[in-house]
């Protein structure tokens, strides 16, 4: 029994080993995104959202290569797979219709914001089964996405702060949190021998 959850255990880390690079794209768009929100003016909103989609696009694209790169076992692949596909939804609406979802903006952003805090909770909860991972701070950054939604659900019904910065905001903590869950499936390697030294002394 304690055998097979052990190869359990590796046969995530080897689909983590495969995949962490396909999170970084993300990751980094995210970020750039974000800096872009806080640094474009508002009269070129248009031009930002735009590309945003296509950022959004781009990482759409990256959570369903994740998907179908880790066929079994993989660290919440379905909330990859759902993640993706509301991607490129949301980017799809960005792109198409840029003009007239200025003014749903914050209601569609809220929805995607939701959902990636609730994808990445699901993450931090599979992530700290593994012990090796700082699962701490993935889940500080999943709630921080979380709360941008509550934020950015006040400032539209308030108009309390301004709807470019907190969106700059969530981008950079959304890109963050992907680049840390990369870099630290990037770690499983050393796990790799520890398994592999485990094994040979259960044997």
């Amino acid at each position: 029994m304690k055998k097979k959850g052990l190869e359990h255990i590796h046969n995530n880390t080897q689909n983590g080993l495969r995949s962490w690079q396909i999170l970084i794209l993300p990751g980094v768009l995210y970020i750039l995104a974000g800096f872009l929100a806080f640094a474009v003016p508002f009269e070129s909103y248009l031009a930002l959202y735009i590309i945003s989609g296509i950022f959004i696009f781009i990482s759409g694209i990256s959570e369903i290569v994740f998907f179908v790169r880790n066929r079994t076992n993989a660290m919440n692949r379905e909330g990859c797979l759902l993640a993706g596909i509301l991607d490129l939804v949301i980017a799809f609406l960005l792109l198409a219709y840029p003009e007239a979802i200025l003014s749903f903006l914050p209601f569609y952003m809220g929805i995607w914001l939701l959902f990636r805090g609730i994808v990445a909770v699901g993450f931090s909860y599979r992530a700290r089964l593994f012990g090796k991972l700082d699962w701490i701070w993935l889940l500080l950054l999943a709630s921080g996405i979380v709360n941008f939604f509550f934020l950015l659900l006040h400032n539209s019904i308030n108009d309390g702060l301004n709807t470019s910065y907190v969106t700059g905001m969530t981008f950079v903590v959304a890109g963050a949190f992907r680049l840390f869950l990369a870099f630290d499936l990037k770690m499983m390697h050393s796990f790799k021998n520890e398994y592999e030294q485990i094994v040979l002394n259960t044997k």
